[in-house]
């Protein structure tokens, strides 16, 4: 397994004195949170509670520093009422031309 070089100066100010979180962080060096997660550890770097993690986060929303998380667009799937109307549709169609077709006999 290949150890991914990261550097303890810049790590520990992008952490510290730029609040990144370790996701924003992992997303950055292409890694995986635990990986950074362990490599604050393993530079003395005290890693952020929950709790304080979520105060850090309460803040930038505040102050609309908030990292935008762009989601991928969703794909519109078919409901069961969407294709259960689709279903009554074409019943309703097949009923008026059977209705339509019986009464061209009856004449």
């Amino acid at each position: 397994m290949v150890r991914i070089h990261i550097d303890k100066n810049e790590l520990q100010r992008l952490y510290l004195s730029e609040e990144k979180s370790a996701q924003e962080l992992a997303k950055t060096y292409n890694v995986s949170i635990t990986t950074i997660i362990s490599r604050l550890r393993e530079y003395g770097v005290k890693t952020r509670t929950p709790k304080e993690d979520k105060k850090r986060r309460d803040k930038l929303k505040k102050q609309n520093k908030m990292p935008q998380i762009i989601l991928p667009e969703k794909t519109e799937q078919p409901t069961m009422n969407c294709i259960w109307d689709i279903f009554d549709d074409e019943f309703q169609q097949q009923r008026r031309f059977n209705e339509k077709l019986r009464n061209a006999r009856s004449v």
